[in-house]
């Protein structure tokens, strides 16, 4: 469906692009999970904000899930019955529906772990609680396997599905043409190896300046698909923020890799969604 908020200054630079790809030259990016109210500010002990020049990099910097556990089924013990010595194993058995309260468990002091228990009716074994989990998305390597879980304020975290992704926004920010970028690319320090994005003292002294706009840097960013590569970033002051023209929407992470490897004009599917909506709005407005 056609997205009739989006602001007429973006509208017009999307459909002035034939592809996203296109699109994202006169734009910047910010991508965040934090739950923060109202427009993007400059750190304090930065004295600027982080852009990235495309959604994809921009997304990739929200995380997937709030927290991720590494669990694991030794393959020997797969036919025994699941014992939640620990947090996470009793967090597996909740979520398959059995009450661990009810085990009336006595735990070594010094472990944690359960010394005598009962078994509750059904109990599950291990190979079981793994095909729970698999049943979930995930997928076991070498007996392993990251889960992911989502952190509450009340009842305690949350295991979720493999495909699930912490809600975000991006926020969409107008470029203008006439920034004052000092560019830090060319210093010794850039590179995989640099430590550009560290240069605390720099970016204040540039700030109080009151020369220059932001900075530019050659920056270090990881993802699971993608392991480590660099790409710019752009640092803007407080000032300069305050000037840009922002829109918002709602996003989730993005590996780079996904969308480098698809070489269609594509970006995320949230941007791509926004493009898309602003040439059907223009087609309705000629129609």
């Amino acid at each position: 469906m056609t997205d009739m908020t989006t602001p007429d200054w973006l509208n017009e630079t999307l459909r002035a692009a034939e592809t996203p790809r296109e699109a994202v030259a006169g734009l910047l990016f910010h991508g965040t999970v934090e739950p923060f109210e109202g427009p993007l500010v400059a750190s304090d002990w930065e004295r600027l904000r982080w852009f990235a020049e495309t959604p994809e990099i921009a997304q990739s910097y929200c995380p997937q899930s709030g927290s991720e556990v590494l669990k694991s089924f030794a393959r020997y013990a797969l036919d025994q019955h699941m014992i939640p010595h620990y947090d996470f194993d009793e967090r597996i058995l909740t979520t398959m529906g059995f009450d661990v309260a009810a085990m009336e468990a006595v735990r070594d002091e010094m472990t944690g772990r359960m010394t005598s228990y009962r078994l509750l009716p059904k109990h599950p074994t291990n190979r079981q609680a793994q095909d729970f989990l698999e049943a979930m998305g995930y997928r076991f390597d070498d007996e392993s396997c990251w889960i992911k879980v989502r952190m509450r304020d009340v009842g305690g975290d949350e295991i979720m599905p493999a495909s699930w992704r912490m809600p975000g926004r991006l926020f969409v920010c107008e470029r203008p043409q006439d920034l004052r970028l000092y560019d830090l690319q060319s210093s010794d320090e850039g590179g995989l190896s640099g430590r550009q994005w560290m240069r605390t003292e720099l970016f204040e002294a540039l700030a109080t300046s009151g020369e220059w706009d932001g900075i530019v840097i050659d920056d270090i960013h990881q993802t699971r698909r993608m392991g480590q590569f660099g790409h710019r970033s752009v640092g803007l002051f407080q000032p300069t923020i305050r000037r840009l023209r922002t829109h918002v929407i709602a996003c989730r992470h993005e590996d780079p890799y996904d969308v480098w490897a698809k070489r269609d004009g594509s970006t995320t599917p949230e941007f791509d969604d926004l493009h898309r909506c602003a040439h059907d709005v223009g087609q309705l407005l000629a129609a």
